[in-house]
């Protein structure tokens, strides 16, 4: 009797990992699927919140650029409306729309002058999959673990946490937060696995949401990149909010 309890009860301990990694296995898939779902839109039009902080040696602003925009896109093709922006230095705040506005056309009009006889005129379609891990080709490249549940905006979501088995430039791993109902992705916080030539630090968290429609948008993204060459470095913050959206 004790010789078969001790059985089932091995049986039960050694059985558990096992059933734990179906079920992630089966967790990655469900939301490998639901990230190639969402309803495609070619036109639509957004407002934009940003914030570009440079930074001193210590990570503390030195120069910040606000900037308010608008963003229309039509068949693949972006472009921007700057509304108001503003320079705070030294704490003196400085209006720059005009300036802004004359960058933004300019480089507007350099990018559609390098591709007026290309196709590449049309900007890449964001694909939320192609930041995400859970592709059945990409996940023999990663190490996942399911951590403990959190709260964001007064959501339950599902964390996981991605890590690279070899370091390469183009694989990015870190936390992806996931709603347990419907398997939606809602915030990622990733960095690369191997930082690109001349860059020390490149971390980004992006935040989604899904309107209906079943359109997924972005929300907000944040990054912090520092690099540079020789005596020649950049440390950058730039943080967007996106609201407003709305779709023909």
């Amino acid at each position: 009797m004790k010789r078969g309890l001790c059985l089932a009860v091995l049986l039960a301990v050694s059985a558990c990992p096992l059933f734990s990694r179906i079920e992630l296995d089966s967790l990655l898939a469900q939301i490998d699927q639901r990230s190639r779902s969402y309803a495609d839109y070619k036109n639509f039009s957004m407002a934009v919140l940003s914030f570009s902080r440079f930074m001193d040696k210590a990570w503390q602003p030195e120069k910040v650029v606000r900037t308010e925009k608008k963003i229309y896109t039509q068949e693949g093709r972006s472009r921007q409306e700057i509304i108001r922006a503003t320079e705070i230095k030294d704490g003196v705040e400085k209006d720059i729309t005009q300036t802004a506005a004359a960058e933004a056309a300019k480089a507007r009009e350099k990018a559609a002058e390098n591709s007026k006889d290309s196709q590449q005129s049309r900007e890449k379609k964001f694909e939320l999959e192609e930041l995400l891990p859970f592709a059945v080709d990409k996940r023999p490249f990663y190490r996942f673990v399911l951590l403990a549940d959190t709260t964001m905006e007064n959501r339950r979501l599902l964390c996981i946490r991605a890590k690279t088995i070899d370091q390469e430039e183009e694989r990015f791993e870190g936390l992806y937060y996931i709603d347990p109902q419907t398997r939606d992705v809602r915030m990622i916080d990733i960095r690369p696995s191997k930082n690109p030539k001349f860059v020390k630090e490149l971390h980004m968290r992006m935040s989604f949401d899904v309107l209906p429609g079943d359109r997924l948008i972005l929300t907000h993204t944040w990054m912090r990149i520092y690099a540079g060459i020789l005596v020649k470095k950049v440390r950058l913050e730039v943080e967007e909010t996106y609201s407003d959206y709305r779709f023909e």
